[in-house]
């Protein structure tokens, strides 16, 4: 249990089955898996975990022959086992070993039931299961491919069409959870790889996860009810972003004038959306400790769900605006305009960035962030690029040393969560963030000797207002960049200063910088993996820790 996932994955002598883990563990595992793994992805009630825990360990016969119900109980217990270190501050690549070991076990399982035809519900549960799993080893090329799968043996059964009468409550809550969790993982593979969506949003007719039918008997779980909101609202911000996703960056070209519409309705669906969002869920609520939480202890599931849904949100405000950034990027001679000042579409974009960075610098310091958060660390690297590539472009900009700071932590607090792309993407992270130096360096020098200082960005007075990660301004109404003051960051200017200096390039050398390649793939890598797709996903998904990726001493 203690190999190397490498070996697990390649000489595993248990294929057909698996010695159980301690009972103890195993429980603990399955509660892993319902109240951390599964924050906004509901769809196996926990009172199945537990019936079905009970089957393998009483050995049941008819249920340890049953390949599908002993498919889903491995994989249950492969997922929880590779978030369990998330949960308790433990090595996260040795569960992930044990986790690849119940994983294989579950899959020898899984491939026996690839001739019943319709698929059943414990089938499905399986494919979902899989999902989860490679999506948490950071493994996307193939949990792109296991998602696709699981869509279309959904569609055979109609798992997206509402069902008629004569479903139980059980049955409900299942068939809701999966479509909409392999919705939710269908848009952010999407978004993340560049490749299109499975789901078409015109076919969907089931409806949303409800508390009623969360509440049916049998589910029993005190909890289960109560996380409607969060996974509605999660949905819903997966469909904004598919509206996003089809409007702003399909394959089909668009002149400005349809992108600021396509810009505007989406705007109002995202104000509709924070309208209709829980205070508690809600970004442009303060998430600081409120009155009531002094005296009441908000489960750990709640929390999740929060932080779950408030980096959707950022990460969703980041894509619709990301585009106007972008075009002035591609200008050429960017430091000739006329004016230096951010339009308001760039200001909302560095909002949600800055945001979405705050967050990731807190993540350094937090131990229930490991690298099995693979949305995390694809919204905090998105996050990363855009703040590189505005301080490049806007290299005078007030509170430069401040954002700076912010960026520092959340390269630290994205090398924690990062896992498969961890190497290339912390070098890249770290080379265009020198290059942003440089050009800030070089634009000082030349503002000195040109007595062009009269064109220092201008940015809005408000910029150090006060601002916790869930604060924001409607995203219909102008948005400003906001950090947080901090103590720390009281001498962030002298820490700029003391930076190696390199030799400040010549404006040759700068329009080289900034409209050469190396940015522009930082801007696309920020919001598309597909480069990283030659990669094999199994040679970075558990390595011996003298070569494993990640943070080095």
């Amino acid at each position: 249990m203690s190999r190397p996932a490498e070996e697990v994955l390649s000489e595993n002598p248990l294929k057909t089955s698996l010695i159980p883990l301690d009972r103890r563990l195993a429980e603990e595992y399955i509660d892993c898996f319902h109240s951390h793994s599964c924050a906004t992805y509901r769809y196996i009630p926990r009172s199945q975990s537990k019936k079905f825990l009970g089957k393998l360990y009483s050995e049941d016969e008819s249920f340890l022959q049953d390949d599908a119900s002993m498919a889903v109980i491995f994989l249950i217990l492969a997922v929880g086992c590779i978030w369990y270190p998330s949960l308790h501050n433990r090595d996260v690549f040795q569960y992930k070993a044990k986790a690849s070991r119940l994983y294989e076990a579950a899959l020898s399982r899984l491939e026996n039931t690839a001739s019943m035809f319709p698929p059943s519900i414990l089938v499905m549960q399986a494919h979902c299961l899989k999902c989860q799993f490679l999506l948490a080893g950071n493994i996307l090329n193939s949990a792109w491919l296991a998602v696709g799968t699981a869509v279309r043996l959904g569609q055979i059964v109609g798992f997206h069409k509402a069902k008629a009468t004569g479903s139980n409550g059980l049955e409900d809550f299942t068939r809701r959870g999966m479509f909409w969790s392999l919705y939710t993982m269908d848009r952010y593979l999407s978004a993340a790889l560049g490749r299109p969506m499975m789901i078409n949003d015109d076919d969907i007719t089931i409806p949303y996860p409800e508390t009623a039918v969360s509440s049916s008997p049998g589910i029993d779980d005190p909890h289960e009810a109560k996380t409607v909101p969060g996974i509605v609202a999660h949905i819903k911000l997966a469909q904004i972003t598919t509206q996003v996703l089809r409007k702003l960056y399909g394959s089909k070209k668009h002149d400005k004038v349809a992108r600021d519409e396509s810009t505007s309705q989406i705007e109002a669906q995202l104000s509709k959306w924070l309208d209709e969002t829980p205070g508690f869920l809600n970004p442009e609520v303060p998430s600081g400790q409120k009155e009531s939480e002094v005296f009441y202890d908000v489960p750990w599931i709640f929390k999740r769900q929060q932080r779950t849904v408030r980096a959707a949100f950022y990460f969703t405000s980041m894509q619709l605006y990301r585009g106007y950034l972008l075009d002035e990027f591609l200008q050429a001679n960017f430091h000739d305009r006329l004016s230096l000042t951010p339009a308001p579409p760039v200001q909302k974009c560095i909002h949600a960035a800055l945001q979405m960075a705050l967050f990731a610098a807190e993540i350094k310091e937090d131990a229930t962030y490991n690298s099995v958060f693979w949305t995390t660390s694809y919204f905090t690297f998105c996050a990363i690029s855009i703040l590189t590539v505005y301080l490049t472009l806007y290299p005078e900009i007030e509170n430069r040393a401040v954002i700076e700071n912010v960026l520092e932590r959340a390269i630290e607090g994205h090398q924690k969560l990062d896992n498969s792309m961890n190497k290339h993407t912390q070098k890249l992270l770290e080379d265009t963030r020198a290059i942003a130096q440089r050009a800030f360096r070089s634009s000082r020098t030349r503002l000195s000797t040109s007595g062009a200082n009269d064109r220092t960005t201008t940015m809005p007075s408000d910029v150090n207002a006060s601002v916790t990660v869930g604060h924001q301004s409607p995203p219909a109404g102008p948005v400003h960049p906001q950090v947080e003051p901090c103590e720390e960051w009281g001498d962030a200017q002298g820490v700029m200063d003391n930076i190696e200096e390199a030799p400040a390039p010549d404006l040759g050398e700068l329009a080289d910088i900034v409209n050469g390649d190396d940015l522009d793939f930082i801007m696309n890598i920020g919001f598309d993996a597909s480069p990283f797709s030659h990669v094999d996903p199994l040679q970075f998904f558990v390595a011996d820790k003298l070569t494993r990726p990640g943070p080095q001493a």
